[in-house]
């Protein structure tokens, strides 16, 4: 790398009366003025350009000197890694990689050449300063007495027969010689560009720290599988709007199989609430003589799957051997009536029952097929229920205003023909129900 100074001969680097090829002297054979002058001159000539050739050789010699290092073609199997070449920088020289490059064949992205420097010599590994896949240049900085270790490694799943090569180049160490490459030089900053165009919408975040909340999933169905905190629509015992939160895996069940039964797997977040009252219609003509009558009307009282009857202490309750469930059973109401001959008035309704069960069920209301003067709506229809006889019942919430749970939870069907109740003691209980209400007679 280096080139060596100009030695010239003895004689001629010996100034013998200002300079001489030889040792010409008075007495040489040869020493005869005719000679001695100008060889004299001549030598002297000698010392002054290898002078000047030798400040050239040290400046050349203190530049950067580019070094090419290709590497031998190595053939590695699936994501395997060697070590393929060390090279020394020797002592009093410092050296910089300004390129490498690697390929495979056949052609693959899956390959890698890494450069790692190390202080000392040998090593299979050190301080990473190149990882690539394709080519590096540019490198700038300098590393002083050490090693270069380079690596090839194959990261796909077939063998490949990899190529690499490194550009060094090397200067001795604390030369002032400008570099062969050169460096990176900051300059002032320029002026800012124009606004670019919006980049490319990136890929959706991850999920934030925290726990999730309730995942809504519509209605109930029996083919989805529900997972913890998924909600879902569901009308309880056939007829009460209400959505339910699940608490584990599960498919198939219902919220009716397993609440108000605290097993873990359903949880109430709403008991759907009894709907306001409509608005008052339009008052009617003016009708005719009234006519006054009463008369016993049918409803009916239908039982639901997890209906038990069971024997009261009380008199007059039903009991275990009158009601079963998933049963229908007539229910007898009261109806007086205020109509004009034109069957336009007002109709009055009433109906009480005492049961001792659990589960739930649904009454009905009177219909005209039933004997009614008209199709009764829980619009106009209101129930009361007293549970033991003596506490009263609270539709909604689930909690009462005492902090304790009711023992029924009672609220109108969605078609507005009657009331839907559930008893929620795991025990029969006592339940006593009463309607009454009134409602307008239209021909």
């Amino acid at each position: 790398m280096a080139i060596q100074p100009v030695n010239l001969p003895t004689a001629a680097g010996i100034d013998y009366g200002n300079g001489d090829v030889r040792h010409f002297s008075p007495g040489d054979a040869v020493g005869v003025p005719s000679l001695q002058n100008p060889t004299r001159h001549l030598a002297q000539r000698d010392n002054l350009v290898a002078e000047k050739l030798n400040e050239v050789i040290q400046a050349v010699n203190s530049q950067e000197q580019m070094i090419p290092m290709p590497v031998v073609r190595t053939l590695l199997t699936p994501n395997e890694e060697v070590t393929v070449y060390n090279y020394r920088i020797p002592a009093g020289f410092e050296s910089r990689i300004i390129n490498a490059a690697i390929s495979a064949t056949p052609t693959s992205a899956d390959i890698e050449l890494k450069v790692y420097y190390s202080a000392s010599f040998g090593g299979v590994t050190g301080a990473e300063i190149i990882s690539t896949a394709t080519e590096f240049s540019g490198g700038v900085q300098f590393y002083t007495e050490g090693e270069f270790i380079v690596a090839l490694k194959n990261k796909s799943a077939v063998s490949l027969e990899l190529a690499a090569s490194l550009l060094l180049t090397m200067r001795p160490l604390g030369s002032e010689g400008a570099l062969l490459v050169a460096a990176v030089v900051q300059g002032a900053p320029g002026d800012p560009g124009p606004t670019g165009p919006p980049g490319a919408q990136g890929q959706p975040g991850a999920g934030g720290e925290g726990s999730p909340g309730m995942v809504w999933t519509g209605p109930y169905s029996a083919f989805h599988v529900y997972v913890d905190k998924e909600v879902a629509s569901f009308d309880l015992y056939g007829s009460l709007p209400s959505s339910f939160i699940a608490r584990t895996t599960m498919v198939g069940v219902s919220p009716d199989d397993s609440w108000p039964i605290n097993d873990g797997r359903w949880e109430a977040v709403a008991i759907g609430a009894r709907g306001s009252a409509g608005t008052p219609g339009a008052p009617g003509p003016a009708g005719g003589a009234p006519t006054f009558f009463n008369s016993t009307v049918t409803g009916t009282l239908v039982t639901g799957s997890d209906w038990m009857a069971g024997t009261s202490s009380f008199a007059s309750f039903y009991t275990t051997t009158l009601l079963q469930a998933s049963r229908s059973y007539s229910f007898a109401f009261q109806q007086a009536a205020v109509v004009n001959s034109s069957t336009d008035g007002l109709a009055f309704i009433m109906a009480s029952s005492r049961l001792c069960c659990t589960g739930h069920g649904t009454i009905y209301l009177p219909l005209k097929a039933g004997g009614g003067l008209c199709n009764y709506t829980n619009n106009n229809v209101h129930i009361n229920v007293m549970s033991h006889g003596t506490l009263p019942v609270y539709i909604n919430p689930l909690v009462d205003n005492y902090g304790t749970s009711p023992s029924v939870i009672v609220n109108t069907t969605s078609d507005g023909s009657g009331y839907a109740f559930a008893v929620l003691n795991p025990t029969p209980t006592n339940i006593a129900f009463s309607l009454f209400g009134a409602q307008q007679v239209v021909p």
